[in-house]
């Protein structure tokens, strides 16, 4: 809760790298072998390298962003408390769909058999091809 993610060498035990941001974390990472991705109190999608640490690109969504983000393939897919999942492009963020489900996400989505699947604050379960 003091607003950092940490990147632990777990060869030397030493922290390998810090990012912070406003607000904080309250998601978890995703991460790949060259990218690491996590939903901000901010109300952004942040995407880090994940040797460095350093802020690739961050997308902004009109609510915090407290469920956990899935990396799918080239894509990212991140459910924001706005009421919308937001499906970006995991190179450069760049907005892929933005679809309304009418209400906040705090769950995180899930993704199978090309689709992905995510529960909203108002009981419904939604499922997105």
């Amino acid at each position: 809760y003091d607003g950092s993610l940490l990147c632990l060498d777990l060869g030397s035990h030493e922290f390998a790298w810090r990012y912070e941001a406003k607000g904080g974390f309250f998601s978890s990472p995703a991460a790949t072998k060259g990218h690491v991705v996590i939903g901000g109190r901010d109300k952004r999608v942040h995407c880090l390298d994940a040797r460095s640490g350093k802020l690739l690109w961050a997308v902004a969504t009109g609510g915090h962003v407290d469920a956990s983000p899935v990396i799918a393939g080239d894509r990212v897919i991140a459910a924001s408390r706005d009421g919308r999942l937001y499906i970006l492009a995991l190179s450069d963020g760049g907005t892929i769909a933005t679809i309304d489900l009418g209400s906040p996400m705090s769950a995180s989505p899930a993704v199978g058999g090309g689709k992905v699947f995510v529960a909203t604050e108002d009981g419904t379960v939604a499922m997105v091809r």
